[in-house]
């Protein structure tokens, strides 16, 4: 799933906008799984987009697990992440906060924003978008005026167009995503790639231990050392001196000898 950083965000967030009660930590993770496996995002991609739009999901009445299914519907088509969550959002918005001009396409329909929400909250995203489409029967001015928003509209014909029927089986498939998580944790585990990082990761950890050790042993015997230094240092100094001027000396009398000797020759 990439980044355990992002994921771990995404799952908080979902947890915080849909209540404890409603959805667990390692449920929003198999959710997410699930998604990256029915989709065409990369993980970090679609835990962001689906970041996006908990908000208003959440308060919709969508179901983690039905953004999760929309946005993973989406992309099989090509839609990119960041534009699928927008158009996803703007119709989110449009059952949210229909117009003027929606209320009375809906109502022409025999229907109403306000059915459709509760449509959501008991039956779930697809359905109610799948009640829109059968009550539009093919209408474009209908659908204009309902999802005014082109975004909106591009979403809707996205999920509900010519792969509505494989839309369908990503939203009921998104259903049983329980212990996703773990069935991928199991196919990774299994990596040579993942044995080897393991090991790694087992052997740094190991080395850290044995480099604290020996810090904590070393560090009273440097302490001494130090004050040592301390007390002692200009006489060290002077000592070193004193046999730096004899090295100069020695190196200066091999010189002078090396010399004599070329003259002699000479």
């Amino acid at each position: 799933l990439g980044d355990t950083k992002t994921i771990a965000d995404l799952a908080t967030s979902a947890v915080n906008a849909y209540g404890e009660a409603n959805l667990g930590g390692s449920e929003a993770v198999d959710i997410l799984t699930k998604a990256v496996e029915l989709g065409k995002l990369e993980p970090a991609e679609l835990a962001g987009a689906m970041g996006q739009l908990l908000p208003v999901a959440s308060n919709l009445g969508v179901s983690f697990d039905q953004v999760g299914g929309a946005l993973a519907g989406m992309s099989k088509t090509g839609t990119d992440a960041n534009s699928a969550a927008t158009q996803l959002g703007q119709i989110f918005n449009a059952l949210m906060k229909p117009t003027v001009e929606a209320d009375e396409a809906l109502a022409n329909m025999g229907t109403s924003a306000a059915e459709l929400r509760e449509q959501i909250r008991e039956e779930g995203l697809f359905s109610t978008l799948e009640t829109l489409t059968d009550a539009f029967d093919g209408n474009i001015e209908a659908t204009t005026e309902v999802f005014g928003n082109v975004r909106a509209l591009r979403g809707v014909l996205d999920l509900m167009g010519a792969s509505a029927e494989d839309n369908a089986i990503v939203f009921d498939e998104m259903t049983q995503a329980t212990g996703k998580a773990d069935e991928a944790f199991e196919i990774t585990a299994d990596t040579a790639q993942f044995k080897f990082d393991s090991a790694m990761a087992n052997v740094k950890e190991t080395l850290l231990g044995i480099g604290e050790d020996l810090i904590e042993r070393l560090i009273p015997h440097l302490e001494k050392f130090n004050d040592f230094m301390q007390e002692n240092g200009p006489e060290i100094e002077a000592v070193f001196d004193r046999i730096f001027d004899v090295v100069e000396e020695v190196a200066e009398g091999v010189g002078n000898f090396i010399n004599d000797l070329k003259d002699r020759s000479a």
